[in-house]
């Protein structure tokens, strides 16, 4: 990359994937507000270290590049992973979901409708490993959520994404369940007749 201004070679170090990326850097950007100029020297800045002072000094087509490229692995696909390795240890996604606790689901809950909360939500589904045989592995009891900021962004989005698509096919599936039930008790109740006395009504 060129400097415009000095005419000097300026070292740019991009992010290969979304991997190198953290929770932290995302919910900065999120929380960023201005035109798309302004974004996209924001996203610059944050996602491939570039100062805004910097970045107005580059070429214009040298930005455009940088920030497709942060686009494509930001937005593109984030399939759950299982296991990862952070800060040295290693970490696994909860390994049944039905056997959560009552108020790591309320957290979760909360937490999810808010990207701000993000590295909270991965603090539910994700904790360290301390157990394992095979394939099989056993997390540690949850404790809160501290210490996630730094996590991994493809880890946690792709996490969220799963979880989200798993809450949405749990309630259709409720939802045609409890459809299937009160049609299965429509054909299954009796049809009343009713029949006129001289008192009233006799059903």
């Amino acid at each position: 990359m060129v400097d415009t201004q000095s005419g000097k070679e300026v070292k740019v170090i991009l992010p290969e994937n979304a991997r190198e990326l953290t929770v932290e850097q995302y919910q900065k950007f999120l929380k960023a507000e201005g035109d798309e100029t302004f974004m996209t020297l924001k996203a610059l800045e944050l996602f491939a270290n570039i100062p805004l002072k910097v970045a107005y000094a580059m070429k214009a087509e040298d930005i455009l590049d940088i920030s497709q490229h942060i686009l494509s692995i930001v937005g593109g696909k984030h399939p759950l992973v299982k296991r990862l390795s952070f800060r040295g240890k290693e970490y696994g996604f909860v390994p049944n979901l039905e056997e959560m606790s009552f108020g790591e689901y309320i957290d979760l809950d909360s937490y999810l409708s808010d990207m701000q909360q993000l590295h909270k939500t991965v603090g539910v589904l994700y904790r360290p490993i301390v157990k394992e045989k095979g394939d099989l592995y056993e997390i540690e009891p949850y404790k809160g959520t501290d210490g996630y900021a730094d996590f991994p962004l493809d880890v946690a989005l792709g996490a969220t994404l799963f979880f989200y698509r798993l809450s949405n096919k749990l309630l259709k599936d409720t939802q045609t369940s409890l459809e299937v039930e009160k049609k299965e008790s429509l054909i299954s109740q009796p049809p009343l007749t009713s029949v006129e006395s001289g008192d009233g009504m006799v059903v």
